[in-house]
């Protein structure tokens, strides 16, 4: 039995992703070899019993019959929900580069699990994805590329965030790749700021929590890549670099 495959326009999007959000290629996962009802598998891997969603439900699927997995599952990182919730928004919208979307499974506040259908048969998902997201496409989409909502999501006019970190009176200014340190004595003048611009504020319990997903700030284990004398020095020249509005 032929196994599945990561098509290239799916690789893409991988490829895109990595650098902003921090995550390796298991946490944006692509291929399921297991045989079940999962877009996350190509034809070879199907449920056969008549069960399979993925390839029973819409003619888009059956009539396209490859080996490619048609999804992706991006893990945690601090903007996630942010774009799952504006890539559903998309779709509904009816952005054409959304239009080979089958489904997006997401946590719009980390305690509910919802999902877009674009055939509109389904409105939840497991818990599993409370922190992750789940998106897939139709088989006969598998050479069209799909980047360009993330594309678009991340060169909005607006991609920066702020975080407070509730046990340090200190903040840190975010593009969801790099986090910097504000300047101290900056603070109440840039909060002003920030939210008049429409930027917003994300409240973090502790410095370690505010890196996960940062990039090259951290090791892949969400550790702490370098200490935090370091990491202040590095942020401290990035911010001089960075225009927030």
């Amino acid at each position: 039995m032929a196994t599945s495959y990561a098509p290239e326009t799916i690789l893409e999007v991988r490829r895109y992703l990595k650098p902003i959000t921090g995550l390796s290629d298991v946490e944006l996962g692509i291929v399921n070899n297991e045989t079940d009802a999962s877009y996350h598998h190509g034809w070879s891997q199907r449920d056969t019993d008549g069960s399979d969603y993925s390839w029973d439900e819409s003619a888009r699927d059956s009539s396209h019959k490859t080996n490619a997995a048609r999804a992706l599952d991006v893990g945690m990182f601090p903007r996630l929900r942010e774009m799952s919730a504006w890539i559903v928004e998309q779709c509904r919208a009816g952005a054409p580069d959304c239009a080979d979307i089958r489904e997006i499974i997401y946590s719009p506040d980390g305690v509910t699990v919802l999902r877009w259908d674009r055939l509109g048969i389904r409105s939840s998902g497991s818990l599993s994805h409370l922190t992750h997201t789940h998106f897939s496409w139709f088989a006969d989409a598998e050479h069209r590329r799909k980047v360009g909502p993330f594309q678009r999501f991340f060169g909005k006019a607006i991609d920066m965030y702020f975080g407070i970190v509730t046990s340090k009176p200190e903040m840190y200014a975010s593009d969801g790749v790099r986090s910097r340190l504000l300047p101290q004595g900056a603070y109440e003048s840039t909060v002003v700021h920030l939210e008049a611009a429409g930027v917003p504020r994300i409240t973090y319990p502790s410095l370690e929590a505010l890196f996960v997903g940062m990039g090259p700030l951290v090791k892949d284990d969400g550790g702490m890549g370098v200490s935090e004398d370091e990491l202040r020095v590095i942020m401290r020249e990035e911010i001089a670099k960075t225009k927030l509005s």
